[in-house]
């Protein structure tokens, strides 16, 4: 039997989480909120994967994050990382890299792993990446129940790839 696992995950927004604003096919999307977002996230696919959401909505487009957002962000996951085997991350994909190397610096000597993840459609949408992403971060945060390796850093998951977070560049929209 393996071991459980407990996950933090914080939601600042970003694409994975936006769902249209209306019945309109071409309806505007809208971030959705901490209740909506946690009835339809897909569950942990490992059995002991304990998940424990929050919410730090920024107030504006992820495309202007600024240093102040990212110590927001430091801030409260330093503050969850002691009841927890690992953090994700659920972040909007323009500045992910940004803030990702951001934080790599700010959280240096964590002993755990800290793994942003988003999406280029929305959960609700229909070939989204998001679910793939979403799980990826999900088992390697919760490396105890997955029997993956400890990642003690903080890192991207994203398109069957895990990059370093203060190695990570956005190549392309």
């Amino acid at each position: 039997m393996k071991t459980k696992s407990n996950v933090y995950v914080l939601y600042t927004g970003g694409t994975l989480g936006m769902i249209p604003d209306g019945a309109a096919r071409d309806a505007p999307l809208r971030p959705m909120s901490l209740t909506e977002l946690t009835k339809i996230l897909p569950a942990a696919d490992a059995p002991g994967l304990r998940v424990t959401l929050d919410a730090l909505p920024v107030a504006r487009d992820s495309s202007s994050l600024a240093p102040d957002d990212w110590l927001a962000i430091a801030s409260r996951v330093a503050g969850n990382l002691d009841a927890c085997d690992g953090c994700v991350v659920v972040h909007g994909t323009d500045t992910m890299a940004w803030t990702a190397s951001a934080l790599a610096f700010m959280l240096q000597g964590l002993g755990k792993p800290v793994i942003f993840t988003g999406s280029m459609r929305p959960l609700v949408a229909a070939r989204s990446d998001a679910p793939a992403n979403y799980r990826a971060a999900l088992r390697i945060a919760g490396w105890r129940a997955t029997d993956l390796p400890r990642l003690p850093e903080v890192a991207i998951a994203f398109g069957d790839r895990v990059v370093r977070g203060c190695r990570a560049r956005k190549l392309r929209a």
